[in-house]
């Protein structure tokens, strides 16, 4: 991990590498009830599942492995059960053409002619 050392405005040093590693165990604020780490704690401070055992059940959840089960052969609805298109005599409204777009200051040009 390469080092992170920053210089504040009035000049102290500040290296949040070793920062972070002084305060693993310091609850986080928040209302998650985890440390720095990301274990789980109770109210009084003490680890209940290290971050570790909270990686490895999400990781048995997220399994690739195909799972057992019944495979469906088909949909319940039948080809004389789906309902006619309510769409087919939509039209969409005609776009107005240049002609139509014509301003009211073309207009009076027009008719000063």
């Amino acid at each position: 991990m390469p080092k992170r050392v920053y210089r504040t405005s009035r000049g102290a040093i500040v290296d949040m590498s070793t920062m972070l590693t002084q305060n693993e165990t310091v609850p986080a604020i928040g209302n998650m009830r985890v440390n720095a780490r990301g274990d789980e704690i109770a109210p009084d401070g003490t680890i209940t599942k290290s971050r570790n055992q909270i990686m490895q059940e999400y990781h048995n959840l997220s399994t690739m492995i195909p799972q057992d089960g019944a495979i469906p052969e088909s949909s319940d609805l039948t080809a004389n059960s789906i309902q006619e298109d309510d769409w087919q005599d939509w039209e969409p409204a005609p776009q107005p053409t240049k002609e139509q777009t014509v301003t009211s200051k073309d207009a009076d040009d027009v008719g000063s002619n």
